[in-house]
């Protein structure tokens, strides 16, 4: 398995777990986006 998907998957997996895949501080929810307070980090969902 090249690396790249396996850090995909750890990333994801960070991600459900309300966790920054960047710097590991908690996530937060906001207007359909999840975001990281400490470094700027975002991903958001289109509806």
């Amino acid at each position: 398995m090249p690396e790249e998907i396996m850090e995909n998957e750890g990333e994801k997996e960070l991600i459900k777990q309300g966790i920054c895949p960047v710097c590991k501080a908690k996530l937060r929810h906001t207007e359909g986006c999840i975001e990281c307070t400490n470094c700027g980090w975002s991903l958001c969902l289109e509806a």
